[in-house]
């Protein structure tokens, strides 16, 4: 089973603000050019940690038992835990081609995320959200990798209710994001990812550094 425990998480994010009050995809209290993008990284890292995607050994295996190339979908229905507390309901599906003596494989996944009083704190300025979904958010990747670096590009698409502190709303997410990492599965402990969108009426272009 893949899970990724995203460690150490620094947004250096470059923002411009729009003009919330009058925007209809931003409901509610508005929130900074910071906390947009500390909200971003809470979505990214809450769907990140909670990814299952690996392949299951029952898995049919072409050319028998030995290393080759492995293909295969699946179905995965899941509740994922959140850093602090609440969780986060996936619905996803995802296509896996790989090869056990390279080791080298690729994943497309898609997950549809429904947060529970999903609570966590942003590493970038130490903010605590509550999420819950409104109705939903659609979380999508690829992958690839030759078994040493794992690059991976793919987007966030939906509603999120937040709530931090005695403030609380709700907004549209779309964003795309690209990135690479030393490992997947097993916790992402360095690597990078540029983020480019909306969120909350803000548009995002960001760096996420892990590590």
């Amino acid at each position: 089973m893949m899970r990724k425990h995203v460690g150490l998480l620094t947004l250096v994010a470059a923002v411009s603000m729009a003009a919330c009050g009058d925007d209809p995809v931003s409901v509610g209290d508005l929130l900074t050019e910071a906390e947009a993008a500390a909200l971003g990284e809470v979505i990214f890292a809450s769907a990140l940690n909670n990814v299952d995607a690996s392949p299951d050994p029952s898995m049919s295996v072409v050319g028998g038992p030995q290393a080759a190339p492995v293909s295969f979908t699946e179905d995965v229905q899941l509740t994922g835990q959140c850093e602090l507390d609440g969780t986060v309901d996936i619905d996803a599906s995802f296509s896996y081609e790989g090869d056990t003596e390279t080791e080298a494989f690729s994943v497309d996944y898609t997950a549809t995320l429904v947060h529970d009083d999903c609570a966590a704190v942003a590493e970038t300025n130490e903010q605590e959200f509550v999420l819950n979904g409104a109705p939903s958010l659609v979380f999508a990747f690829s992958l690839a990798t030759d078994g040493e670096s794992f690059e991976l590009s793919g987007g966030m698409d939906g509603n999120i209710a937040w709530e931090s502190g005695d403030r609380s709303g709700e907004c549209l997410v779309e964003v795309e994001f690209a990135g690479d990492a030393n490992q997947f599965g097993e916790g992402v402990t360095s690597g990078s990812f540029s983020f480019d969108g909306s969120i909350c009426g803000n548009d995002i272009e960001s760096e996420l550094l892990i590590g």
